[in-house]
């Protein structure tokens, strides 16, 4: 029994392993500005809502983006990973210029994304943040959680759904930012996405 436990762990270190590999295998882009445009995002003037499994969803506002990928983390555990199993750092302006992103470290983990650099940093530390954001992202469909799934760090992706707030039966919760500029804890979105390409 120990040994069959042992080798059902290890196989799952393993795929984590390898997941997290093919996580940041990395696109080269050409220098300069790629995605020129801000996210866009209309608030609904009546909030809508369904159920989807086990949780109730609120949908919030209609958002938009086009976007390179500066990072991206599988999650395995919790109600939040089976609904959102990644989440992509994604960047925007100058955040999706590579000679900017080359100064910049970015990391992931517990749900955060945070990034340093060296004094003094490539841009101003306002623009990083306000042109760039951790986002969680619900597919609404098989095909759309395939396309997550496939991404890879500098791949410039488009993504279309909605800014939503999930509530479980038993109190659970998660809610999405509403600002592109707000930092710390709550300031990530949480998307249903509906369309999702990697272009």
């Amino acid at each position: 029994m120990r040994k069959e436990l042992f080798i059902m762990v290890a196989a799952v270190a393993f795929i984590m392993f390898v997941q997290g590999k093919m996580n940041r295998m990395r696109v080269e882009n050409a220098p300069g500005v790629i995605i020129t445009a801000n996210p866009e995002q209309r608030l609904l003037l009546t909030r809508e809502g369904f159920r989807h499994g086990d949780v109730s969803i609120s949908l919030l506002a209609e958002f938009s983006l086009d976007a390179m990928v500066l990072s991206k983390q599988r999650y395995y555990f919790g109600r939040d990973a089976e609904l959102a199993p990644y989440d992509l750092a994604l960047g925007w302006g100058p955040m999706s210029n590579p000679e900017v992103i080359k100064d910049i470290r970015i990391s992931q983990g517990n749900r955060w994304y945070t990034y340093r650099y060296k004094i003094p940093p490539p841009i101003p530390h306002r623009e990083i943040s306000y042109h760039s954001s951790n986002m969680h992202l619900v597919a609404a469909t098989k095909e759309v959680a395939e396309e997550i799934k496939n991404v890879r760090w500098g791949d410039i992706i488009h993504m279309e759904g909605y800014l939503i707030n999930i509530t479980g039966d038993d109190g659970w919760y998660w809610n999405s930012s509403l600002s592109r500029s707000d930092t710390g804890d709550g300031a990530c979105e949480l998307i249903w996405v509906e369309k999702f390409s990697i272009e």
